[in-house]
C-alpha cells in the first residue's frame, strides 16, 4: 500500500502532461486556422486590387483617345 500515493501522484502528473499537450495542440490548430484565414483574406484583398487596377486601366486607355482627340481639337482651333 505505501506504492499506492506514488501511483496516484504519477498518474496526476501523466494526466497534467496529458491536458498540457493537448491545450498546446489545439492552441496549435488554431494558429493554423487562423493563418490559413489571413491566408485566403490576403488573396481575396490581392484579387480586388488586380481587378480595380484593372478597371482603373481600361478606362484611362478608353479615355485616352478622347482626350488626344479633345486636345488636338483645342490646339487647331
Amino acid at each position: 500500500m505505501k506504492y499506492l500515493p506514488e501511483a496516484v501522484d504519477r498518474l496526476v502528473q501523466n494526466e497534467q502532461k496529458y491536458r498540457d499537450e493537448v491545450e498546446a495542440n489545439v492552441q496549435g490548430i488554431d494558429h493554423q486556422a487562423r493563418m490559413a484565414e489571413l491566408d485566403n483574406e490576403r488573396w481575396l484583398l490581392s484579387n480586388a486590387l488586380h481587378y480595380l487596377f484593372k478597371l482603373v486601366r481600361d478606362d484611362v486607355m478608353g479615355l485616352y483617345p478622347v482626350l488626344v482627340d479633345a486636345h488636338v481639337l483645342s490646339t487647331q482651333d
